[in-house]
């Protein structure tokens, strides 16, 4: 399977908006809400430099890792509510509660996790929450989050990669 973050403008775009959203979920980790229920565990996504750690890490082949490890639910490495690879976690879990789509970034499981919900709440300065899923404007949560150089690294809308 080709990774899609090699060579490719997608790639680059792609790869980029990741780094923002790991620095966004660096800060995001500060506020301390995190539960550690193992919610953002319940449906594990490995994409493709995330399979090729973890096997190397662990010293397994991919056909081990295809065969007895992806698309297990819950997460396979998750053990008692805690990570048994949390250092190498997938980018996936890196970023929860946020998700990543073509049409967006989205925070996820507001109301069911502590950490979503409490970000929602500051971000919108409100109690009662409209939705568990929310789009997130990614220029406006990089500023509520005082990160360094958020006006000049935005990707314009509706850009097609």
């Amino acid at each position: 399977m080709k990774n899609i973050f090699n060579s490719t403008y997608f790639g680059i775009k792609m790869r980029a908006l990741v780094d923002r959203v790991l620095k966004i979920c660096e800060e995001v980790s500060s506020i301390g809400a995190c539960a550690k229920c193992g919610k953002c565990c319940e449906s594990p996504i490995f994409l493709p430099e995330d399979r090729e750690r973890i096997c190397k890490h662990l010293n397994i082949s991919k056909t081990y890792f295809e065969k007895h490890l992806a698309g297990r639910k819950p997460c396979p490495f998750l053990e008692n509510n805690i990570c048994k690879i949390y250092s190498l976690r997938p980018i996936v879990c890196r970023i929860y509660p946020f998700q990543l789509f073509d049409h967006g970034l989205f925070l996820v499981g507001v109301g069911s996790c502590r950490l979503a919900t409490e970000i929602y709440r500051k971000i919108y300065d409100e109690n009662r929450i409209k939705s568990n899923i929310v789009k997130i404007p990614l220029i406006e949560l990089e500023k509520f989050l005082h990160i360094k150089g958020a006006n000049n690294r935005h990707m314009p809308k509706n850009k097609k990669f």
